[in-house]
């Protein structure tokens, strides 16, 4: 979604106080994308400490999606109840993983 047309929706769920929304989109997919990458090399610690800030910079994101019910395309990618839930089951298994 990072990078597909659905990125301006994706925008539009980040918090308003954050300019540039687009180039934040872009740079945490491709965050997301090496992380997620080098987590299968020998250095997955590393990469999981990168993954683990990526979680957290995006929790707050998430915690507003959740309260305000947002949407992209008219669909949650997520029930907005398993919004937060869910991220931090991922974080507790990559720092789990990760170790």
């Amino acid at each position: 979604a990072h990078f597909t047309p659905l990125r301006h929706d994706v925008a539009r769920l980040v918090p308003p106080s954050v300019r540039k929304p687009l180039l934040v989109v872009a740079v945490l997919g491709a965050w997301q994308i090496l992380a997620g990458t080098g987590f299968l090399t020998a250095a997955r610690q590393i990469w999981a400490v990168a993954l683990v800030v990526l979680l957290l910079i995006k929790l707050p994101a998430n915690i507003r999606i959740a309260r305000e019910s947002l949407s992209l395309k008219g669909r949650w990618a997520t029930s907005p109840a398993w919004r937060v839930p869910a991220q931090l089951l991922w974080l507790a298994l990559v720092l789990w993983t990760g170790r």
